[in-house]
């Protein structure tokens, strides 16, 4: 409550990306206040509300982090519930276009911003088929990464997740099929038969 308008909007935004973040994305939801986006960050980290780390998982794009979880979770509730599906899915399209080739890296952070937008938009009575969509294929992958390293709880997780979204027999067997796979590799071979 103490930060000025301009301060309050960039953690907002940048509280939506996750607890890292990269300037990027604060930029494109942020529109008319991107040129000023270095100095405010500079200001939040003086404050000690986020910290610039030494590397970063994208190349060319600085890496940020919410120092305390509850500032980026109390940021996250102060943006108003109309604004936050389209925030997401800003971030998912920034997140696949930047990240090129090395997608699977970055498919947990897409699979819940468009759970995230389509979870929203639901709530406010806005339903849209292609968000779900993409909701259900980026969880259905998520779930086969985890699964390929070995994070099968994670897997089985998002596996569920996916099955919750399923519309129709093709993508419910899809999504039954990738939890029987999870549950096969966590020597679960009776769970998974009957999935």
């Amino acid at each position: 409550d103490l930060l000025d308008h301009a301060d309050k909007r960039a953690l907002q935004r940048a509280a939506v990306v996750g607890r890292v973040f990269w300037p990027g994305p604060v930029r494109r939801l942020l529109n008319g206040d991107r040129s000023s986006l270095e100095d405010t960050l500079a200001r939040l980290e003086n404050r000690d509300l986020i910290l610039s780390r030494l590397g970063s998982t994208l190349s060319g794009e600085p890496e940020f982090i919410f120092k305390h979880v509850l500032t980026r979770d109390v940021a996250y509730e102060t943006l108003p519930r109309r604004e936050r599906p389209a925030a997401h899915v800003t971030v998912a399209a920034w997140i696949e276009e930047t990240s090129g080739g090395r997608r699977e890296e970055f498919v947990d952070l897409l699979a819940h911003h468009y759970s995230e937008t389509h979870r929203t938009a639901r709530e406010l009575g806005e339903v849209d088929e292609s968000l779900r969509s993409s909701a259900f294929e980026h969880l259905v992958l998520a779930s086969q990464v985890a699964r390929r390293k070995v994070a099968l709880a994670k897997a089985e997780r998002l596996a569920q997740r996916a099955g919750d979204l399923a519309e129709g027999s093709l993508e419910r067997s899809i999504a039954l099929e990738t939890l029987a796979e999870a549950l096969f590799d966590d020597f679960r071979g009776d769970e998974a038969y009957r999935t």
